[in-house]
């Protein structure tokens, strides 16, 4: 693998970490369906095999402390913006705090896919990823007892892949699907690839263009022609393998083109703030939509403007972003998710 360890980075990951925030940025504003298609098809299957590429055994504690405290970290930034929306609104904050409507409105989804309140969410749209994340983390051997996970990493993805294609026909419906904690089944195919190609030393930087062509316009064939799929509505079935195969094939052309980029600055802090981004970039287009608004640019008017909102909508995002994340990679890492590198053997 071409990793220029003289910088300890890997530069194709931070363009592909850096290139995927954005897309989500851009699949979250208001993106034409045709547009949010293409991005969905690979863009959470991407970090996860990311993730597992980059996997290093840790304690199941040290995993759980490096996403909990800039999880609430970033909640409680949300919880405020919200109030703020509400007296903007409503001129008043509309909703007394009183801790059973905290759990209904922001800590059971953290734990259940589908909330029972009756008092409006706060809602943590991106909790499911982050759920998902630490689940895959945790079965493939930050807690010791799954440390078998990636012994037989094979064996694991094929028994995986077939699961979730025949789950439903075996049960229309499982009771634990109802716990956010079931994300990580859907994680762990994508997460057990990773690490198969970091395992197999396979060198990205070395696919050859035509390849990486090849593989994004079959990428794009298949994500036109078969219907949506959504890592957080459950689909199981055939649909799930087709889906799979789609996104290495998405992943790839990805991969590839960007193991062909140079050295970034900025690629390189986006890929660090990616945490950062994923929580706070729908709390911040409450603050540009309006703008966007006063210059004329919403409601779109052309079938192109509705496709260009969204870019410009991420590109302010990002560039809002920026300095924050260089500030709390230099003093508070923690909140980006990082801790001192303890590697466990």
């Amino acid at each position: 693998m071409n990793m220029k360890e003289s910088s300890a980075r890997v530069f194709w990951i931070d363009w592909a970490k850096a290139i995927l925030i954005a897309l989500v940025c851009v699949g979250h504003f208001n993106s034409p369906e045709t547009q949010r298609m293409l991005i969905y098809g690979c863009h959470m299957p991407a970090f996860f095999i990311i993730s597992g590429f980059l996997y290093h055994r840790h304690g199941a504690w040290r995993t759980f402390i490096s996403f909990v405290v800039p999880i609430m970290f970033y909640t409680a930034i949300i919880f405020g913006v919200h109030i703020i929306q509400d007296c903007i609104q409503n001129g008043y904050w509309n909703y007394q705090l009183d801790l059973g409507h905290f759990w209904h409105r922001v800590l059971e989804q953290f734990i259940l896919r589908n909330s029972s309140n009756p008092y409006g969410i706060i809602e943590l749209f991106w909790i499911w990823f982050i759920v998902a994340l630490i689940v895959a983390r945790f079965l493939c051997g930050d807690i010791k007892w799954f440390s078998l996970t990636l012994k037989y990493r094979y064996v694991t993805l094929a028994v995986l892949l077939l699961w979730l294609t025949i789950e439903p026909m075996i049960w229309d419906y499982i009771s634990i699907k109802d716990v956010k904690l079931y994300y990580g089944i859907y994680a762990l195919p994508f997460f057990i690839t990773g690490y198969i190609v970091k395992d197999l030393k396979f060198d990205v930087s070395k696919i050859h263009p035509l390849i990486i062509l090849l593989s994004f316009v079959l990428y794009v064939i298949i994500t036109l022609i078969s219907p949506r799929f959504d890592m957080m509505n459950y689909q199981c079935g055939p649909t799930f393998m087709v889906f799979y195969i789609n996104a290495i094939c998405g992943s790839l052309a990805l991969f590839g083109f960007c193991s062909k980029l140079p050295q970034s600055r900025l690629a390189e802090v986006f890929s660090i703030g990616t945490l950062l981004i994923l929580t706070l970039h729908m709390p911040l287009d409450f603050f540009i939509l309006p703008v966007f608004h006063r210059i004329g640019l919403t409601p779109p008017n052309t079938l192109f403007v509705s496709y260009l909102i969204p870019w410009l909508e991420m590109g302010v995002v990002l560039l809002v972003t920026y300095y924050p994340i260089t500030w709390l990679n230099m003093h508070f890492p923690l909140l980006l998710g990082k801790m001192p590198k303890i590697i466990v053997k």
